[in-house]
Parts: C-alpha cells; sequence; structure tokens
C-alpha cells in the first residue's frame, strides 16, 4: 500500500507505522488474507465510512491507528475471556 505522510513528516515514517499496525493485527491471529480485506475492503464508522486505505491515504493515520487499538484491544479481552471460563 502506497502511504502519504502528513506534511513536513519523514516520507518513511507512514510506511513503518502500517508495518506496525500489519504486525499487531498479525498478534491477534489475523491472517495476510484478513489484513488485506481489512486495509482495503472493509469501511468502519470510525473511518467516516471509509477504509482503513482510504482514510490512511487522506493522512487519518491517527484514527487508523485507534481503530487498530481498539480491535486488539477487543481480541485480547476475548482471548482472556476464553481462558477465564476454561
Amino acid at each position: 500500500m502506497a502511504t502519504v505522510p502528513a506534511p513536513g513528516v519523514n516520507p518513511k515514517w507512514a510506511d513503518r507505522e502500517a508495518d506496525k499496525i500489519n504486525l499487531a493485527l498479525d498478534k491477534v491471529g489475523m491472517t495476510e488474507a484478513a489484513r488485506t480485506r481489512w486495509w482495503n475492503h472493509s469501511a468502519y464508522e470510525e473511518l467516516g465510512g471509509c477504509t482503513p486505505a482510504q482514510a490512511w491515504q487522506r493522512r487519518e493515520q491517527a484514527q487508523v491507528k485507534a481503530l487498530v487499538e481498539k480491535l486488539v484491544s477487543e481480541a485480547f479481552a476475548s482471548r482472556l475471556a476464553d481462558i477465564r471460563s476454561s
């Protein structure tokens, strides 16, 4: 995915941040195919009805990162609940 950093930001910053997001999504068990769908085909109300890729291209990296934090937190909370009920 081509990324567009905010003006005045190191051009490689957005790529590194996208890599961090992919790593976080990996850690919660998202496959490469699922990540591709997530970035390019899943629209979210939190992103104004856009996909994460569209929001990222609009320089809304903070909103995309907040959505990822929410998804990762929910996934870990679900895993903890599963462990507790075992």
